[in-house]
């Protein structure tokens, strides 16, 4: 018999900031799959089609780059020609 919905033992919840241990845990093991097949998952990004790396490189980067909140969202839209050195293979992103 548990507790009714919206009610907890601690009032206060869990403090501001602190991380869930299974998510610390989860990230542990996927930084140790990545750190230990890295050379294959450079060689196999290497392989697909520039429109898969974009989609690749989006994906990886929600892992490393927070989003922002709502109130910090760039409201101007977006230029759709990449800057030279996230060119992929000569190709904008209108060219893919």
């Amino acid at each position: 018999m548990g507790l009714p919905k919206g009610r907890t033992n601690n009032p206060n919840g869990r403090t501001v900031g602190s991380k869930n241990k299974v998510s610390i845990r989860m990230k542990e093991k996927l930084e140790q799959f990545c750190n230990q097949n890295w050379d294959i998952i450079v060689q196999d990004f290497k392989s697909v089609e520039a429109k898969e790396r974009l989609y690749f490189f989006e994906k990886i980067l929600s892992f490393i780059i927070s989003k922002p909140s709502p109130e910090r969202q760039i409201i101007e839209p977006i230029n759709k020609k990449l800057p030279a050195w996230m060119e992929l293979d000569g190709k904008g992103v209108t060219d893919v």
